[in-house]
């Protein structure tokens, strides 16, 4: 079944070509970003070695303010157009006892590919 949006999508995601770079030496990633209504959203996009594709996208308000996380439809539509479709993703929600809770940015979600696989960035994004 195709997903049905509640909100209607009337901006696009936009590369940001200046953050094309290297996460400290770790591994490749690209930013997006996407005007809201209400802010503008940001998503970035990598293949972490060993554990695959992972998206985190984050909102911040006009005033540059972390007011609200992104709300389902914006997820799925980063996960949409800036993921590949073949492979499913999931929001890991680790135990709050481990360090595998990272949260950089208040706002900020996170979509892992599931299972686990490889893949290419340069071929997709």
């Amino acid at each position: 079944m195709k997903r049905q949006p509640i909100t209607r999508v009337r901006s696009p995601w936009v590369q940001d070509e200046a953050q094309f770079i290297m996460a400290r030496g770790r591994y490749p990633y690209r930013v997006f970003h996407r005007n809201v209504g209400d802010g503008k959203l940001t998503a970035i996009v990598a293949i972490e070695p060993d554990i695959g594709w992972h998206l985190s996208i984050s909102f911040l308000n006009g005033k540059g303010r972390a007011a609200r996380y992104p709300n389902w439809d914006e997820i799925a539509h980063a996960r949409e157009l800036l993921l590949p479709i073949e492979h499913g993703f999931v929001m890991h929600l680790p135990p709050l006892t481990t360090d595998e809770y990272v949260a950089i940015h208040q706002t900020c979600m996170h979509l892992h590919q599931y299972p686990e696989p490889e893949g290419d960035l340069d071929g997709h994004v």
